[in-house]
């Protein structure tokens, strides 16, 4: 492993050290989101003790794309730490991740996205780094409020509700900087302009 990658892993691995800093924005929860509910967290409590799944594990596992089933995993997972730990119940890791909000993923992406540009030296051309903005449209479950919210994708037979994903890559160094969801009553174009001064 070379020095600057070396770097770069060292330094995003603390991410979930920073974010126990912050226990309101990161592991609290807010009730009565439409027709969601979500469960009452303890903030500043939340990740406090030493647990055989601690944050940062709850972190890693979360952003490695589990393929498998989770007990599978889980095992996988422990075996790979080798530190002789049995590995937990997957009803445990399912409670453990349910206590963190989409922001800590959010932040550590673009933690992450920033980082790069500081511990590798990034490609340009003529000086200039080269992005480009692609998006995608996404279905959402079902529900009369979504498609009221986010709007609505259809033919002459049916419409469902639906979003939409705009993504900014860094075409030299190859690595998105950015991800942004957007109703579709607003054009890729505004969102694209609005997130050019968000760029690394």
């Amino acid at each position: 492993m070379n020095t600057f990658l070396r770097a770069y892993l060292d330094a995003i691995r603390q991410f979930p050290q920073l974010a126990r800093q912050n226990p309101q924005q990161y592991f609290s929860r807010h009730c009565g989101i439409h027709k969601v509910t979500i469960p009452q967290g303890r903030p500043g409590k939340d990740f406090t003790r030493t647990r055989i799944l601690h944050l940062k594990r709850v972190a890693w596992l979360n952003i490695s794309l589990l393929k498998s089933t989770l007990c599978v995993e889980l095992d996988r997972f422990f075996g790979w730490l080798n530190t002789g730990e049995f590995s937990p119940t997957k009803s445990a890791l399912v409670q453990a991740r349910q206590k963190l909000l989409p922001k800590f993923f959010k932040d550590m992406f673009l933690f992450g996205a920033r980082l790069f540009y500081e511990c590798f030296k990034a490609k340009r051309w003529k000086g200039m780094r080269l992005w480009v903005a692609d998006g995608t449209g996404f279905r959402l479950p079902d529900e009369e409020w979504l498609g009221e919210e986010f709007g609505w994708h259809g033919n002459q037979h049916n419409r469902v509700p639906s979003t939409r994903l705009l993504a900014h890559y860094d075409l030299l160094n190859q690595i998105v900087t950015a991800v942004q969801f957007h109703t579709r009553y607003v054009a890729e174009t505004v969102i694209a302009r609005q997130a050019i001064a968000q760029s690394p």
